[in-house]
């Protein structure tokens, strides 16, 4: 769930599928790919047309370099993956190989008659950043997006270290996987979140197969925010700290 989009989001978005629909395939200009998501820097990247295992085809933008991969999964809403870029950009400063992409029915991605499919989304998203050389990876995901990234990690790729879930609101989705997953997990919701209460989350939380040592839960203060909220410069600094810390001792 996406909260608070403005038009500006909107606008953002409609560039960016319209910038992949041109066909940009290679390098893009560091001022045009972070334009395209409504921010007037960032660092230099390339556009992508994924595929996913059940044929559907994905935009995406990669950014940054390296064996250690972040795949960011987008909330549900109009934004789209141009709702990481902030973010992705910040990873990327701190050395991390980075892929956000629009979710199927999003943005410029193809829009199938089938249900969607966030595991799939995601492990289409996970092998290209494999194919492109970082064998060290993390899955970072966002509302709707926390609950696939959970989902996925039940059955993660080869290569796949760790999922961070922030504010995950699809509880049957998540619940149903959470028993499978092994990996080590972040989770985070903010005591007021309208969306992902913080009694929800601690049962998914506890429904969870990873080994209570490396598995973490954070409950931050009311008005923290809700999804990728929590990684924007408003959000608690010490939790912004404690999410890198957890990406970089868990890819090193």
């Amino acid at each position: 769930m996406t909260r608070r989009r403005s038009w500006t989001g909107v606008a953002s978005s409609l560039v960016f599928a319209a910038a992949v629909l041109s066909g940009c395939s290679g390098g893009i200009p560091s001022a045009g790919a972070a334009a395209r998501c409504g921010s007037p820097t960032g660092p230099a990247a390339r556009a992508l047309r994924l595929r996913t295992a059940d044929g559907v085809g994905l935009a995406a933008i990669e950014a940054g370099g390296g064996p250690r991969g972040v795949v960011l999964v987008p909330e549900s809403g109009v934004s789209g993956g141009c709702g990481w870029w902030p973010y992705a950009a910040e990873l990327v400063g701190h050395g991390f190989r980075v892929l956000l992409f629009d979710a199927r029915c999003q943005g410029s991605s193809d829009c199938p008659a089938s249900p969607g499919d966030g595991i799939a989304d995601t492990a289409a998203a996970v092998d290209q950043l494999r194919r492109d050389g970082a064998d060290r990876l993390a899955v970072l995901g966002a509302s709707a997006g926390a609950s696939a990234a959970l989902a996925y990690a039940a059955h993660a790729a080869p290569g796949v270290r760790a999922v961070a879930a922030l504010s995950a609101d699809d509880f049957a989705q998540a619940g149903a996987a959470a028993p499978a997953v092994r990996l080590p997990v972040l989770m985070a919701v903010a005591a007021d979140d309208p969306y992902a209460s913080v009694d929800a989350t601690r049962q998914l939380f506890a429904a969870l197969g990873t080994p209570a040592v490396d598995r973490t839960l954070v409950v931050l203060p009311a008005g923290a925010g809700h999804g990728w909220e929590l990684t924007a410069d408003s959000a608690p600094a010490g939790f912004r700290a404690e999410l890198l810390d957890f990406l970089t001792r868990r890819l090193a």
